[in-house]
Protein backbone atom coordinates (compact mmCIF):
# COMPACT_ATOMS: atom_id res chain seq x y z
CA UNK A 1 0.00 0.00 0.00
CA UNK A 2 1.40 3.29 -1.41
CA UNK A 3 0.76 6.63 0.48
CA UNK A 4 1.87 10.13 -0.77
CA UNK A 5 0.65 11.95 2.17
CA UNK A 6 -0.87 15.21 0.55
CA UNK A 7 -3.15 16.10 3.00
CA UNK A 8 -0.08 16.02 5.63
CA UNK A 9 2.36 18.14 3.52
CA UNK A 10 -0.59 20.96 3.11
CA UNK A 11 -1.00 20.65 6.85
CA UNK A 12 2.41 21.58 7.59
CA UNK A 13 2.25 24.32 5.17
CA UNK A 14 -0.48 25.36 6.68
CA UNK A 15 1.57 25.66 9.73
CA UNK A 16 4.76 26.96 8.49
CA UNK A 17 6.90 23.80 9.30
CA UNK A 18 9.39 23.37 6.75
CA UNK A 19 10.26 19.66 5.57
CA UNK A 20 12.08 18.03 2.97
CA UNK A 21 8.93 16.06 1.29
CA UNK A 22 11.58 13.48 -0.39
CA UNK A 23 13.33 12.66 3.07
CA UNK A 24 10.29 12.55 5.15
CA UNK A 25 8.84 9.99 2.53
CA UNK A 26 12.39 8.14 2.65
CA UNK A 27 11.60 8.07 6.33
CA UNK A 28 7.81 7.18 6.64
CA UNK A 29 8.70 4.36 4.18
CA UNK A 30 11.11 2.56 6.55
CA UNK A 31 8.83 2.86 9.21
CA UNK A 32 8.13 -0.99 10.19
CA UNK A 33 3.94 0.01 10.42
CA UNK A 34 3.90 1.87 7.44
CA UNK A 35 1.65 4.08 6.53
CA UNK A 36 -0.08 3.54 9.72
CA UNK A 37 -0.60 6.47 12.22
CA UNK A 38 1.96 5.26 14.41
CA UNK A 39 4.35 5.61 11.62
CA UNK A 40 3.47 9.20 11.04
CA UNK A 41 3.63 10.26 14.28
CA UNK A 42 7.11 8.67 14.62
CA UNK A 43 8.62 10.47 11.44
CA UNK A 44 7.18 13.50 12.84
CA UNK A 45 8.99 13.68 16.24
CA UNK A 46 12.13 12.44 14.16
CA UNK A 47 11.42 15.54 12.00
CA UNK A 48 11.76 17.55 15.91
CA UNK A 49 8.08 18.07 15.28
CA UNK A 50 5.77 18.16 18.07
CA UNK A 51 2.78 16.35 17.64
CA UNK A 52 -0.07 14.60 19.70
CA UNK A 53 -2.83 12.22 18.45
CA UNK A 54 -6.19 13.19 19.98
CA UNK A 55 -9.73 11.45 20.71
CA UNK A 56 -12.18 14.62 20.05
CA UNK A 57 -15.84 14.21 20.29
CA UNK A 58 -17.84 15.92 17.77
CA UNK A 59 -19.18 18.02 20.28
CA UNK A 60 -15.91 19.70 21.24
CA UNK A 61 -14.81 20.43 17.19
CA UNK A 62 -14.86 23.85 18.29
CA UNK A 63 -11.81 23.77 20.44
CA UNK A 64 -10.07 22.94 17.60
CA UNK A 65 -7.78 25.20 15.81
CA UNK A 66 -8.59 26.65 12.14
CA UNK A 67 -6.49 23.78 10.39
CA UNK A 68 -5.75 20.19 11.71
CA UNK A 69 -5.86 16.88 10.31
CA UNK A 70 -9.01 14.41 11.16
CA UNK A 71 -9.93 10.78 10.38
CA UNK A 72 -13.23 11.00 8.37
CA UNK A 73 -15.68 8.93 6.35
CA UNK A 74 -16.08 10.77 3.25
CA UNK A 75 -15.40 7.83 0.16
CA UNK A 76 -16.50 4.45 -0.11
CA UNK A 77 -17.03 4.15 3.77
CA UNK A 78 -13.57 3.94 4.27
CA UNK A 79 -12.35 6.32 6.99
CA UNK A 80 -9.58 8.41 5.82
CA UNK A 81 -7.36 11.50 7.22
CA UNK A 82 -8.09 14.52 5.68
CA UNK A 83 -6.44 18.11 5.98
CA UNK A 84 -9.21 20.40 7.26
CA UNK A 85 -9.31 23.94 7.19
CA UNK A 86 -11.82 26.19 8.90
CA UNK A 87 -13.62 28.78 7.20
CA UNK A 88 -16.57 30.26 9.03
CA UNK A 89 -19.22 27.73 9.26
CA UNK A 90 -17.75 25.57 6.03
CA UNK A 91 -15.04 23.07 6.14
CA UNK A 92 -12.61 23.06 3.29
CA UNK A 93 -11.25 18.62 3.00
CA UNK A 94 -8.11 17.46 1.35
CA UNK A 95 -6.52 14.27 0.81
CA UNK A 96 -4.91 13.56 -2.70
CA UNK A 97 -6.29 15.66 -5.42
CA UNK A 98 -9.45 17.33 -4.79
CA UNK A 99 -10.73 19.65 -2.23
CA UNK A 100 -14.25 19.21 -0.52
CA UNK A 101 -16.42 21.44 0.95
CA UNK A 102 -18.65 20.22 4.02
CA UNK A 103 -20.90 22.41 5.80
CA UNK A 104 -20.91 21.81 9.74
CA UNK A 105 -23.56 19.29 9.46
CA UNK A 106 -22.07 17.13 7.07
CA UNK A 107 -19.14 17.51 8.96
CA UNK A 108 -21.00 15.94 11.82
CA UNK A 109 -21.73 12.55 10.22
CA UNK A 110 -18.52 12.02 8.54
CA UNK A 111 -16.70 12.84 12.09
CA UNK A 112 -14.62 9.74 13.65
CA UNK A 113 -12.72 11.40 16.31
CA UNK A 114 -9.05 10.67 15.90
CA UNK A 115 -7.48 14.04 15.10
CA UNK A 116 -3.65 14.88 14.54
CA UNK A 117 -2.22 18.56 15.82
CA UNK A 118 0.97 19.64 15.22
CA UNK A 119 2.81 22.71 16.57
CA UNK A 120 5.61 24.63 15.06
CA UNK A 121 8.63 25.35 17.50
CA UNK A 122 12.06 26.29 17.18
CA UNK A 123 13.73 22.67 17.13
CA UNK A 124 11.50 22.39 13.48
CA UNK A 125 14.47 21.13 11.00
CA UNK A 126 15.08 23.87 8.40
CA UNK A 127 18.16 22.79 6.37
CA UNK A 128 15.95 21.44 4.31
CA UNK A 129 14.54 24.87 3.22
CA UNK A 130 18.09 26.05 2.57
CA UNK A 131 19.84 23.38 0.60
CA UNK A 132 15.99 24.26 -1.69
CA UNK A 133 17.20 27.63 -1.71
CA UNK A 134 21.19 26.72 -2.62
CA UNK A 135 19.64 25.01 -5.90
CA UNK A 136 17.59 27.76 -6.90
CA UNK A 137 20.46 29.91 -6.45
CA UNK A 138 23.09 27.99 -8.49
CA UNK A 139 20.14 27.68 -11.50
CA UNK A 140 19.62 31.50 -11.52
CA UNK A 141 23.40 31.70 -11.62
CA UNK A 142 24.10 29.10 -14.83
CA UNK A 143 20.81 30.83 -16.38
CA UNK A 144 22.65 34.12 -16.02
CA UNK A 145 25.62 33.69 -17.34
CA UNK A 146 23.82 31.55 -20.23
CA UNK A 147 22.59 34.75 -21.30
CA UNK A 148 25.08 37.08 -20.42
CA UNK A 149 27.43 34.28 -22.83
CA UNK A 150 24.55 34.60 -25.57
CA UNK A 151 24.87 38.47 -25.40
CA UNK A 152 28.14 37.72 -26.64
CA UNK A 153 27.19 36.54 -30.17
CA UNK A 154 25.66 38.38 -32.96
CA UNK A 155 22.64 36.51 -33.83
CA UNK A 156 18.78 37.43 -34.74
CA UNK A 157 15.86 36.97 -32.88
CA UNK A 158 14.56 33.31 -34.87
CA UNK A 159 18.29 32.15 -32.66
CA UNK A 160 17.24 33.26 -29.16
CA UNK A 161 13.49 31.79 -29.57
CA UNK A 162 14.37 28.96 -31.15
CA UNK A 163 16.65 28.19 -27.60
CA UNK A 164 13.12 27.64 -26.25
CA UNK A 165 12.23 24.61 -27.97
CA UNK A 166 15.85 22.24 -26.59
CA UNK A 167 15.07 23.91 -22.94
CA UNK A 168 11.35 23.25 -22.49
CA UNK A 169 12.14 19.84 -24.25
CA UNK A 170 14.71 19.03 -21.95
CA UNK A 171 12.52 19.65 -18.98
CA UNK A 172 9.39 18.36 -20.52
CA UNK A 173 11.82 15.17 -21.23
CA UNK A 174 12.46 15.17 -17.65
CA UNK A 175 8.88 15.25 -16.01
CA UNK A 176 8.06 12.47 -17.85
CA UNK A 177 11.10 10.54 -16.33
CA UNK A 178 9.67 12.21 -12.97
CA UNK A 179 10.26 8.25 -11.25
CA UNK A 180 13.50 8.22 -12.29
CA UNK A 181 14.96 11.50 -11.45
CA UNK A 182 13.08 11.43 -8.51
CA UNK A 183 10.67 13.88 -8.63
CA UNK A 184 7.40 14.60 -6.93
CA UNK A 185 5.15 16.62 -7.50
CA UNK A 186 1.38 16.48 -7.05
CA UNK A 187 0.40 19.09 -9.83
CA UNK A 188 2.59 16.67 -11.96
CA UNK A 189 0.79 13.56 -10.73
CA UNK A 190 -2.77 15.35 -11.12
CA UNK A 191 -1.55 16.72 -15.14
CA UNK A 192 -0.97 12.50 -15.55
CA UNK A 193 -3.81 11.12 -14.22
CA UNK A 194 -6.66 13.83 -15.86
CA UNK A 195 -9.05 11.11 -16.35
CA UNK A 196 -8.91 7.02 -16.80
CA UNK A 197 -7.40 6.96 -20.26
CA UNK A 198 -4.48 8.96 -19.20
CA UNK A 199 -1.51 7.72 -17.01
CA UNK A 200 2.23 8.66 -17.95
CA UNK A 201 3.61 6.11 -15.57
CA UNK A 202 1.69 3.52 -17.81
CA UNK A 203 2.85 4.63 -21.04
CA UNK A 204 6.83 5.72 -19.78
CA UNK A 205 7.67 1.98 -17.53
CA UNK A 206 5.43 -0.02 -20.80
CA UNK A 207 7.70 -2.72 -22.39
CA UNK A 208 4.99 -4.41 -24.58
CA UNK A 209 7.76 -3.81 -27.40
CA UNK A 210 10.93 -5.89 -27.00
CA UNK A 211 12.99 -2.49 -27.91
CA UNK A 212 11.74 -0.83 -25.14
CA UNK A 213 13.94 -2.52 -22.28
CA UNK A 214 16.72 -0.95 -24.77
CA UNK A 215 15.63 2.25 -25.27
CA UNK A 216 12.41 3.87 -25.08
CA UNK A 217 10.30 7.01 -26.34
CA UNK A 218 11.67 8.83 -23.26
CA UNK A 219 15.00 8.17 -23.87
CA UNK A 220 15.04 9.68 -27.28
CA UNK A 221 12.87 12.58 -26.82
CA UNK A 222 15.80 13.59 -23.42
CA UNK A 223 19.07 13.00 -26.16
CA UNK A 224 17.22 14.05 -28.95
CA UNK A 225 16.42 17.97 -27.15
CA UNK A 226 20.00 17.88 -25.24
CA UNK A 227 22.08 17.21 -28.38
CA UNK A 228 20.02 20.13 -29.90
CA UNK A 229 20.40 22.55 -26.98
CA UNK A 230 24.47 22.09 -26.88
CA UNK A 231 25.28 21.66 -30.35
CA UNK A 232 23.02 25.14 -31.01
CA UNK A 233 25.29 26.55 -28.76
CA UNK A 234 28.15 25.08 -30.12
CA UNK A 235 27.80 25.86 -33.65
CA UNK A 236 26.94 29.11 -32.69
CA UNK A 237 30.80 29.57 -31.34
CA UNK A 238 31.64 27.84 -34.72
CA UNK A 239 29.46 31.05 -36.60
CA UNK A 240 27.62 27.86 -38.51
CA UNK A 241 23.88 28.43 -37.28
CA UNK A 242 22.57 27.84 -41.06
CA UNK A 243 24.07 24.76 -41.66
CA UNK A 244 22.98 23.91 -38.26
CA UNK A 245 18.99 24.63 -38.47
CA UNK A 246 19.24 22.80 -42.17
CA UNK A 247 20.60 19.30 -40.60
CA UNK A 248 17.57 20.46 -38.04
CA UNK A 249 15.39 20.14 -40.31
CA UNK A 250 16.50 17.01 -42.04
CA UNK A 251 16.69 15.43 -38.28
CA UNK A 252 12.89 16.38 -37.53
CA UNK A 253 11.60 15.06 -40.48
CA UNK A 254 12.97 11.99 -39.77
CA UNK A 255 11.25 12.23 -36.23
CA UNK A 256 8.13 11.95 -38.17
CA UNK A 257 7.79 7.76 -38.29
CA UNK A 258 8.69 7.96 -34.34
CA UNK A 259 5.75 10.22 -33.43
CA UNK A 260 3.74 8.37 -35.33
CA UNK A 261 4.88 5.34 -33.85
CA UNK A 262 4.41 6.72 -30.01
CA UNK A 263 1.08 7.74 -30.89
CA UNK A 264 0.24 4.19 -32.04
CA UNK A 265 1.75 2.80 -29.00
CA UNK A 266 -0.09 4.88 -26.71
CA UNK A 267 -3.35 4.47 -28.41
CA UNK A 268 -3.37 0.54 -29.48
CA UNK A 269 -0.87 -1.20 -27.53
CA UNK A 270 -0.92 0.68 -24.20
CA UNK A 271 -4.27 2.28 -24.48
CA UNK A 272 -3.58 4.98 -22.42
CA UNK A 273 -2.58 8.51 -22.94
CA UNK A 274 0.15 10.02 -21.93
CA UNK A 275 -0.48 13.90 -21.55
CA UNK A 276 3.55 14.37 -21.04
CA UNK A 277 4.33 12.50 -24.39
CA UNK A 278 1.73 14.18 -26.60
CA UNK A 279 3.26 17.18 -25.29
CA UNK A 280 6.54 16.54 -26.84
CA UNK A 281 5.17 15.40 -29.82
CA UNK A 282 3.32 18.53 -30.16
CA UNK A 283 6.43 20.77 -29.37
CA UNK A 284 8.36 18.51 -32.17
CA UNK A 285 5.90 19.62 -34.70
CA UNK A 286 5.49 23.56 -33.91
CA UNK A 287 9.02 23.04 -33.87
CA UNK A 288 9.66 21.87 -37.62
CA UNK A 289 6.87 24.50 -38.46
CA UNK A 290 8.52 27.36 -36.80
CA UNK A 291 11.82 26.20 -39.05
CA UNK A 292 10.17 26.25 -42.29
CA UNK A 293 8.66 29.35 -42.44
CA UNK A 294 11.36 31.40 -40.38
CA UNK A 295 14.80 29.99 -42.36
CA UNK A 296 15.93 29.25 -45.56
CA UNK A 297 16.61 25.61 -46.76
CA UNK A 298 19.67 23.82 -48.38
CA UNK A 299 21.15 20.95 -47.64
CA UNK A 300 24.43 20.85 -48.60
CA UNK A 301 26.49 19.75 -45.88
CA UNK A 302 30.06 20.22 -44.91
CA UNK A 303 31.43 16.73 -43.82
CA UNK A 304 33.35 18.32 -40.69
CA UNK A 305 29.99 20.13 -39.32
CA UNK A 306 28.28 16.68 -40.27
CA UNK A 307 31.30 14.87 -38.35
CA UNK A 308 31.16 17.34 -35.47
CA UNK A 309 27.06 16.97 -34.90
CA UNK A 310 27.76 13.22 -35.14
CA UNK A 311 30.40 13.72 -32.12
CA UNK A 312 27.60 16.08 -29.93
CA UNK A 313 24.95 12.84 -30.37
CA UNK A 314 27.68 10.87 -29.44
CA UNK A 315 28.58 12.43 -26.02
CA UNK A 316 24.67 12.54 -25.30
CA UNK A 317 23.60 9.47 -25.96
CA UNK A 318 27.10 7.96 -23.90
CA UNK A 319 26.44 10.54 -21.10
CA UNK A 320 22.38 10.07 -21.18
CA UNK A 321 23.18 5.85 -20.50
CA UNK A 322 25.85 6.59 -18.24
CA UNK A 323 23.67 8.92 -15.78
CA UNK A 324 20.33 6.58 -16.54
CA UNK A 325 22.31 3.47 -15.16
CA UNK A 326 23.63 5.87 -12.08
CA UNK A 327 20.33 6.92 -11.61
CA UNK A 328 18.65 3.45 -11.19
CA UNK A 329 21.33 2.07 -9.16
CA UNK A 330 20.18 5.42 -7.02
CA UNK A 331 16.79 4.58 -7.00
CA UNK A 332 17.24 0.60 -6.57
CA UNK A 333 19.47 1.91 -3.34
CA UNK A 334 16.75 3.74 -2.03
CA UNK A 335 14.46 0.96 -2.43
CA UNK A 336 16.41 -1.54 -0.78
CA UNK A 337 17.48 1.01 2.07
CA UNK A 338 13.72 1.20 3.15
CA UNK A 339 13.02 -2.24 2.75
CA UNK A 340 15.93 -2.94 5.43
CA UNK A 341 15.17 -0.07 7.90
CA UNK A 342 11.34 -1.21 7.80
CA UNK A 343 12.93 -4.47 8.74
CA UNK A 344 15.88 -2.89 11.33
CA UNK A 345 13.18 -0.93 12.78
CA UNK A 346 10.96 -3.47 13.87
CA UNK A 347 10.56 -2.65 17.88
CA UNK A 348 9.90 -6.41 18.77
CA UNK A 349 12.77 -7.47 16.52
CA UNK A 350 14.85 -5.61 18.27
CA UNK A 351 13.80 -6.47 21.75
CA UNK A 352 14.38 -9.95 21.05
CA UNK A 353 17.99 -9.22 20.03
CA UNK A 354 18.76 -7.12 23.07
CA UNK A 355 16.92 -9.48 25.20
CA UNK A 356 19.25 -12.44 24.04
CA UNK A 357 22.38 -9.77 23.88
CA UNK A 358 24.72 -9.69 27.33
CA UNK A 359 22.99 -8.61 30.60
CA UNK A 360 25.64 -6.68 33.14
CA UNK A 361 25.82 -8.31 36.03
CA UNK A 362 27.22 -6.09 38.60
CA UNK A 363 25.11 -3.81 41.37
CA UNK A 364 24.46 -0.17 40.10
CA UNK A 365 26.60 2.79 41.16
CA UNK A 366 23.95 5.23 43.18
CA UNK A 367 22.32 7.33 40.57
CA UNK A 368 23.52 10.46 43.73
CA UNK A 369 27.48 9.34 42.44
CA UNK A 370 26.80 9.37 38.44
CA UNK A 371 26.74 11.73 35.78
CA UNK A 372 23.42 11.82 34.30
CA UNK A 373 21.39 13.66 31.00
CA UNK A 374 18.05 13.84 30.38
CA UNK A 375 15.08 12.36 33.35
CA UNK A 376 16.56 10.62 36.38
CA UNK A 377 13.20 9.59 37.28
CA UNK A 378 12.62 7.80 33.59
CA UNK A 379 12.01 4.11 33.43
CA UNK A 380 14.47 3.43 30.26
CA UNK A 381 17.78 3.78 31.48
CA UNK A 382 21.32 3.83 29.18
CA UNK A 383 23.78 4.06 30.17
CA UNK A 384 27.04 5.17 27.81
CA UNK A 385 30.48 3.81 28.31
CA UNK A 386 33.04 6.53 26.63
CA UNK A 387 36.51 8.42 26.77
CA UNK A 388 37.12 11.30 25.69
CA UNK A 389 40.71 10.40 23.55
CA UNK A 390 38.08 7.79 21.32
CA UNK A 391 37.53 9.23 17.89
CA UNK A 392 34.24 6.20 17.55
CA UNK A 393 32.95 7.81 20.73
CA UNK A 394 32.51 11.31 18.98
CA UNK A 395 29.59 9.56 16.84
CA UNK A 396 28.19 8.01 19.53
CA UNK A 397 27.82 10.97 21.23
CA UNK A 398 26.16 12.96 18.44
CA UNK A 399 23.33 9.87 19.06
CA UNK A 400 23.44 10.35 22.28
CA UNK A 401 22.75 14.24 22.17
CA UNK A 402 20.32 14.04 19.51
CA UNK A 403 18.32 11.43 22.09
CA UNK A 404 18.40 13.50 25.03
CA UNK A 405 17.78 16.64 22.87
CA UNK A 406 13.78 14.74 21.25
CA UNK A 407 13.47 12.74 24.28
CA UNK A 408 14.85 15.04 27.41
CA UNK A 409 11.87 13.55 29.56
CA UNK A 410 11.82 9.57 28.78
CA UNK A 411 15.50 9.12 29.12
CA UNK A 412 17.67 8.85 31.85
CA UNK A 413 21.33 8.73 30.24
CA UNK A 414 24.13 7.54 32.60
CA UNK A 415 27.50 8.83 31.36
CA UNK A 416 30.52 6.43 32.16
CA UNK A 417 34.45 7.42 31.41
CA UNK A 418 36.41 4.20 31.12
CA UNK A 419 39.41 6.19 32.74
CA UNK A 420 42.24 3.77 34.20
CA UNK A 421 44.23 6.18 36.72
CA UNK A 422 47.00 4.03 36.93
CA UNK A 423 47.61 3.86 33.28
CA UNK A 424 47.08 6.96 31.76
CA UNK A 425 49.43 10.33 32.30
CA UNK A 426 48.45 13.77 33.33
CA UNK A 427 47.13 15.02 30.34
CA UNK A 428 44.37 12.01 30.31
CA UNK A 429 43.48 12.28 34.49
CA UNK A 430 43.17 16.41 33.98
CA UNK A 431 41.18 16.50 30.85
CA UNK A 432 39.11 13.57 32.75
CA UNK A 433 38.85 15.60 36.43
CA UNK A 434 37.82 18.91 34.31
CA UNK A 435 34.87 17.40 32.22
CA UNK A 436 33.29 15.45 35.86
CA UNK A 437 33.84 18.57 37.24
CA UNK A 438 31.90 20.62 34.83
CA UNK A 439 29.32 18.25 35.34
CA UNK A 440 28.95 18.34 39.03
CA UNK A 441 29.56 22.30 39.48
CA UNK A 442 27.65 23.65 36.54
CA UNK A 443 25.16 20.83 35.34
CA UNK A 444 24.40 18.64 32.82
CA UNK A 445 24.07 21.41 29.55
CA UNK A 446 27.45 22.82 30.22
CA UNK A 447 28.93 19.18 30.61
CA UNK A 448 27.45 17.80 27.19
CA UNK A 449 28.78 21.29 25.61
CA UNK A 450 32.03 20.57 26.81
CA UNK A 451 32.20 17.34 25.39
CA UNK A 452 31.14 17.75 22.71
CA UNK A 453 33.59 20.95 21.88
CA UNK A 454 36.53 18.13 23.13
CA UNK A 455 35.59 16.05 20.66
CA UNK A 456 35.59 18.52 18.19
CA UNK A 457 38.53 20.73 18.84
CA UNK A 458 40.72 18.24 20.76
CA UNK A 459 42.15 21.63 22.28
CA UNK A 460 42.45 21.39 26.14
CA UNK A 461 42.25 25.14 26.28
CA UNK A 462 38.31 24.85 25.16
CA UNK A 463 37.96 23.44 28.14
CA UNK A 464 39.88 25.96 30.50
CA UNK A 465 37.53 28.28 28.27
CA UNK A 466 34.12 27.08 28.95
CA UNK A 467 35.24 26.53 32.79
CA UNK A 468 36.09 30.15 32.49
CA UNK A 469 33.16 31.45 30.87
CA UNK A 470 29.26 32.32 32.54
CA UNK A 471 27.40 29.42 32.17
CA UNK A 472 25.10 29.41 29.28
CA UNK A 473 24.85 28.14 25.71
CA UNK A 474 26.64 29.02 22.55
CA UNK A 475 25.12 30.02 19.95
CA UNK A 476 26.85 26.96 17.68
CA UNK A 477 25.35 24.42 20.42
CA UNK A 478 22.06 26.17 20.30
CA UNK A 479 22.07 25.16 16.12
CA UNK A 480 23.40 22.22 16.40
CA UNK A 481 21.86 20.34 19.43
CA UNK A 482 18.44 22.34 20.74
CA UNK A 483 19.44 20.41 24.10
CA UNK A 484 17.01 22.54 26.80
CA UNK A 485 17.15 20.12 29.68
CA UNK A 486 16.53 21.15 33.65
CA UNK A 487 20.06 21.75 35.27
CA UNK A 488 20.85 18.44 37.66
CA UNK A 489 23.55 19.60 40.25
CA UNK A 490 23.80 16.62 42.77
CA UNK A 491 25.81 17.05 46.13
CA UNK A 492 27.09 13.63 46.01
CA UNK A 493 29.70 13.83 49.03
CA UNK A 494 28.52 15.53 52.37
CA UNK A 495 31.80 16.19 53.45
CA UNK A 496 34.70 18.73 51.99
CA UNK A 497 36.90 17.32 50.17
CA UNK A 498 38.64 18.88 46.95
CA UNK A 499 37.18 18.79 43.25
CA UNK A 500 40.02 16.74 42.53
CA UNK A 501 39.49 13.79 45.09
CA UNK A 502 35.99 14.01 44.15
CA UNK A 503 36.18 13.46 40.54
CA UNK A 504 38.94 10.99 40.95
CA UNK A 505 36.63 8.57 43.24
CA UNK A 506 33.64 9.36 40.68
CA UNK A 507 36.22 7.84 37.91
CA UNK A 508 37.67 5.17 39.93
CA UNK A 509 33.86 3.80 40.61
CA UNK A 510 33.12 4.29 37.04
CA UNK A 511 36.16 2.29 35.84
CA UNK A 512 35.86 -0.34 38.37
CA UNK A 513 32.25 -1.37 37.24
CA UNK A 514 33.31 -1.29 33.69
CA UNK A 515 36.23 -3.81 34.85
CA UNK A 516 33.04 -5.94 36.68
CA UNK A 517 30.91 -6.14 33.48
CA UNK A 518 34.08 -6.64 31.23
CA UNK A 519 34.29 -3.49 29.76
CA UNK A 520 37.01 -3.10 27.74
CA UNK A 521 36.19 -1.12 24.88
CA UNK A 522 34.67 2.45 24.10
CA UNK A 523 32.17 3.02 23.09
CA UNK A 524 29.54 0.76 24.89
CA UNK A 525 25.74 1.35 25.21
CA UNK A 526 24.01 -0.25 27.59
CA UNK A 527 19.61 -0.55 27.67
CA UNK A 528 18.01 -1.14 31.02
CA UNK A 529 20.68 -3.36 31.84
CA UNK A 530 21.26 -5.07 28.18
CA UNK A 531 24.28 -4.52 26.05
CA UNK A 532 23.04 -2.75 22.55
CA UNK A 533 23.46 -6.13 20.14
CA UNK A 534 26.73 -5.37 17.83
CA UNK A 535 24.78 -5.75 14.54
CA UNK A 536 22.35 -2.64 14.93
CA UNK A 537 24.17 0.24 14.25
CA UNK A 538 24.25 3.16 16.93
CA UNK A 539 21.81 5.61 14.81
CA UNK A 540 19.06 3.56 14.96
CA UNK A 541 18.41 3.98 18.62
CA UNK A 542 16.76 7.03 18.60
CA UNK A 543 13.57 5.20 16.39
CA UNK A 544 13.33 2.49 19.93
CA UNK A 545 13.15 5.29 22.08
CA UNK A 546 9.71 5.98 22.39
CA UNK A 547 8.72 2.04 22.34
CA UNK A 548 11.34 1.42 24.97
CA UNK A 549 9.85 3.84 27.40
CA UNK A 550 6.63 2.79 26.86
CA UNK A 551 7.08 -0.78 27.25
CA UNK A 552 5.96 -1.88 30.49
CA UNK A 553 7.27 -5.13 29.99
CA UNK A 554 10.73 -4.35 29.49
Amino acid sequence: MSENFTYLFRYLEAEQINVSKSEFQFQIQSHPHYPSLVSVTDTLSFFNIVNIVLSIEVDEKELLPDTFVILLEIENNQPHFYFVKKKGDVYFCLREKNEIILSKPELILKWKKIVLLVEKSEKNIIKYANTSKRFWTLCSICIIFFLLSLMQFNINIITYFFFAFPILGTLLSIIILKDLFGIESELLNRLCTVNNITNCSTVVNSNKWKVFEVVNFSDLSLIFFITQFFSLYIFLLTNDISTYFNIQKTILICTFPVLLISIYYQKVIVKKWCPLCLSIIALILFESLYLTILTQSFYKFQTRLLIQYGFIISVSIFSWFLLKKTLKNQKEIKELNITTNRFIRNYEMFKNNLLASTQVKSSQIPLQETIILGNPDASLKIKFITSPFCSFCAEALAVIKEIVSKYPNKVCIDVHFNFDEIGSDEKSKRIHQQLVSIYYDHGQILFIKALYKWYKYKDESIIYKIISEEVKESDEFNNKSHIFLKEIKPNIIKKVISKEEKSTLILRKQFHWNRQNFINFTPAIIINGYFLPKYYDKNNLIHFINDLSEDEDF
